[in-house]
C-alpha cells in the first residue's frame, strides 16, 4: 500500500468516528437540555421572588414609618393611618399588587396592650410554579408576606 491509500483510509476512519461523536453529542444535548433549562428557570424564578420580597419588606417598613407620623390627638387615627399606608402602597402600585394580610384583610393592626403597630402586607408570586421531574420550581407556598412593627405610645384608635 502506498502512502496515498493509507492516508485516504485514515481520513475515512476519522470521518466515521466524527459522525459517531456528533451523534453522541446530540444525544447528550437532548438529555441534558431539560436539566439545564430547569436550573435556569429555578435561578430566575427564585431571583424574582427574592426581589419581590425585598420590595415588599421595604414597603412594609416605609408604611410603618409613615403611620408613625400620624397625629394621634382626637379621633379618626385609624383612618389617617390607613390613608398613610395606602399612599405608600400606591407609590409601588405598578411593581406589586399588594393586599393586607391582617384580620379581615387589614393592612395594619394596633395592639393596645403593648402599644405596638404592625403593618402586614402580602402579594402573589409573579412567576408560576412548574413541576419539572417531579420537583416544584419555585417551591414557594402561598403568597409572599412581610410584617413591620413598631412600639408607640397610646393611640386613640
Amino acid at each position: 500500500m502506498n502512502r496515498e491509500q493509507l492516508s485516504t483510509r485514515q481520513l475515512n476512519r476519522r470521518r466515521q468516528s466524527r459522525g459517531q461523536q456528533w451523534g453522541a453529542v446530540s444525544i447528550e444535548f437532548v438529555l441534558l437540555f431539560p436539566l439545564l433549562l430547569a436550573i435556569f428557570y429555578a435561578i430566575i424564578s427564585y431571583a424574582i421572588s427574592f426581589a419581590q420580597l425585598h420590595v415588599l419588606n421595604g414597603m412594609a417598613a416605609e408604611s410603618t414609618r409613615a403611620a408613625v407620623a400620624v397625629v394621634t390627638t382626637g379621633g379618626g387615627a385609624r383612618e389617617r393611618i390607613d390613608g398613610r399606608i395606602e399612599s405608600v402602597v400606591e407609590r409601588y402600585n405598578g411593581i406589586l399588587q399588594v393586599a393586607g394580610c391582617g384580620v379581615d384583610g387589614d393592612k395594619f393592626d394596633f395592639d393596645t396592650d403593648t402599644a405596638e403597630l404592625t403593618v402586614c402586607l402580602e402579594t402573589a408570586a409573579l412567576l408560576p410554579s412548574l413541576n419539572i421531574f417531579g420537583i416544584r420550581i419555585p417551591q414557594i407556598d402561598g403568597p409572599l408576606k412581610s410584617q413591620s412593627s413598631i412600639r408607640l405610645g397610646q393611640l386613640d384608635i
